[in-house]
């Protein structure tokens, strides 16, 4: 993808969100409530806020009036019209859809529905427009061969990281939603060396783990809230971000009322060395 076309996606982009609304209603602000939400049970969360806002905009097509209702308050987008919606999902879905050296990245979704009902024709059209034909019919009744097409599509749209969901779903089922999201992205400073090293855990226990190093430049915030850091990918427009609260911060005072880990201005660059723990991590939700 050329520099010049990739920018003008984003720009098309950009304008698309101040269509959408205020920040108050940005995909960022629904991904940090279904983070606060999620986050209640103190566990390990993992979920990606841009693939479900994608998959419930596109169901928010076919919904009635008091589901579309909800799915509106939900989003964020009460007073959006349908068209900059989709306009938008689609223009981003297209912009993630990235595959070259450094980066491949996708969010891909689908929405299966049983064989016993019917679409409408202008909720199908919209499918295949928008959202890269993402609608699929089914047999739930049928669970060996569903359920294979279900993994084989999570399969592919995952480069086989991911072959086998447990799927809750029986003959009475009418509709299901997967969502999916898809990173391989190359460090700008990779990581030198992993060797197992002590982990503090937020138990004030110690346990032994393979440790990632690296001795680098990288942009730090230090305050006596939390301390973070930003690495950056090789690809200019992706940075991730880890950051560690202190002992009497709450997790929520991260990022309510105002995310402030994500706010540049707090950052400086310095010398650091910094070792993680290589992670594995599996989570299921019942949204």
């Amino acid at each position: 993808m050329a520099i010049g076309e990739a920018n003008a996606r984003l720009e098309k982009i950009e304008i698309l969100l101040r269509k959408l609304g205020s920040k108050e209603d940005s995909l960022a602000t629904l991904g940090l409530r279904l983070l606060s939400g999620l986050h209640q049970s103190r566990e390990s969360v993992v979920f990606s806020p841009a693939s479900i806002f994608v998959t419930l905009c596109s169901i928010l097509n076919g919904a009635g009036s008091g589901t579309a209702v909800q799915l509106r308050q939900f989003l964020g987008l009460n007073l959006t019209d349908l068209q900059s919606i989709n306009e938008f999902c689609c223009a981003f879905s297209t912009q993630v859809l990235t595959r070259h050296r450094n980066l491949q990245m996708g969010v891909p979704n689908a929405l299966w529905l049983s064989n016993h009902m019917t679409a409408l024709p202008n909720f199908s059209q919209v499918c295949q427009q928008w959202y890269s034909g993402s609608l699929h019919t089914c047999d739930f009744s049928e669970a060996t061969k569903t359920g294979e097409a279900i993994n084989n599509w999570a399969e592919r749209k995952t480069h086989r990281l991911i072959t086998d969901i447990e799927i809750p779903f029986g003959a009475g089922t009418d509709m299901l939603v997967t969502s999916s999201v898809y990173l391989k992205a190359l460090w700008r400073s990779p990581f030198d060396t992993t060797l197992k090293s002590i982990f503090h855990t937020a138990a004030q226990t110690r346990v032994e783990v393979d440790m990632m190093s690296v001795n680098e430049t990288f942009r730090v915030s230090r305050s006596p809230d939390f301390h973070a850091i930003q690495l950056p990918f090789k690809d200019p427009h992706l940075h991730m971000i880890i950051a560690l609260p202190a002992p009497n911060v709450s997790f929520e005072q991260l990022f309510f009322p105002h995310p402030r880990i994500f706010d540049n201005a707090n950052y400086e660059v310095v010398p650091v060395h910094l070792e993680l723990p290589r992670l594995d991590i599996y989570r299921k939700y019942d949204l």
